[in-house]
């Protein structure tokens, strides 16, 4: 399961602002047929399909700029059926929010302007937008000291990540 792998791999060491655990890890509900996905070092969970695998586990590295963690997925799809073998790389970046007062604040500083948002639901983040007309999928969620960048990768025939996370994104539950 992913998030048995996550939890092994956490932070990397040395990183410039590594969070404090949460007390709890966050509590999540999946529906049946999904597993729960749980970084509590980073304070986020979320619900992927439970035939999903990581392989290799997820990769964690520091970043610079903007100063953060990105966890990265090789998932393969072990399902029966038509997405079995099927591939696709989920990137999850966890950035300092800094003194960014806004999430657009912080896209604009961060990531540049000219991006086309809209505002989207994503679990309990306190702002989230999603970019649209941008190469692979993006969103963006402000929690009180992150802002949490979920972006997918799959080429045409591979695994449908956007058709999988998008309905999913009221299952995340952000904790720091």
């Amino acid at each position: 399961m992913l998030g048995v792998l996550v939890a092994l791999a956490g932070c990397q060491p040395g990183s410039a602002h590594t969070p404090p655990p949460t007390s709890q890890p966050p509590v999540i509900r999946c529906v049946k047929g999904d597993a729960a996905e749980v970084n509590q070092p980073l304070g986020w969970a979320f619900c992927v399909p439970a035939t999903w695998r990581a392989l290799g586990g997820p990769k964690t590295q520091k970043t610079d700029v903007p100063s953060g963690v990105d966890t990265v997925y090789d998932i393969t799809d072990f399902a029966s059926g038509a997405n079995n073998g099927l591939f696709g790389v989920m990137i999850i970046s966890t950035d300092d929010r800094g003194s960014a007062a806004t999430l657009q604040d912080w896209i604009a500083k961060n990531v540049g302007s000219g991006l086309t948002l809209q505002t989207v639901e994503w679990g309990n983040a306190q702002a989230a937008l999603q970019e649209v007309g941008g190469a692979h999928p993006r969103w963006f969620a402000l929690t009180p000291h992150h802002v949490v960048i979920l972006e997918l990768h799959s080429g045409q025939g591979n695994l449908d990540l956007n058709a999988a996370m998008a309905p999913r994104l009221p299952t995340w539950k952000f904790t720091y």
